[in-house]
């Protein structure tokens, strides 16, 4: 009995030493591809902004209505945004941006596009298509 309690207590310490080992809801942090993964994968706070992130965005997904749109919206968020990021700053940044945003999805259905940074709209351009009486 006494060996058992050794062991759970060995295993109990191991965890709790290994940094980094905190899990992101939304991949597997054993298999990170990213510079950016790996970051969240070892910053706690970052790992529990990509918990939030993930459940905002599994209730987004539930609107039926722009499921698709949600999906690639994420999709651009991931590449333009989030994956740009060289800083825990900038990640933190990016999370708590879509995060909002993802909120805004579920409860208005808005949903939000992440341009790449070369594809600015110009100075005084409107995001929107204009209105013209029809």
């Amino acid at each position: 009995m006494k060996q058992i309690n050794l062991v759970f207590l060995g295993w109990l310490l191991l965890g709790w030493l290994l940094p980094g080992t905190a899990g992101a809801a939304s991949f597997d942090c054993g298999k990170t591809r990213t510079d950016v993964e790996k970051m969240i994968c070892a910053d706690d706070a970052l790992s529990k902004l990509d918990d939030t992130l993930n459940e905002k965005y599994q209730q987004a997904l539930k609107r039926s209505d722009i499921r698709d749109q949600v999906i690639e919206s994420q999709q651009h968020w991931l590449k333009n945004a989030r994956n740009t990021c060289q800083t825990g700053a900038c990640v933190k940044s990016a999370y708590d941006a879509r995060i909002k945003e993802l909120r805004l999805t579920s409860s208005f259905g808005i949903v939000f596009m992440t341009l790449p940074p070369s594809r600015k709209l110009p100075e005084g351009a409107s995001p929107l298509p204009s209105r013209r009486n029809q």
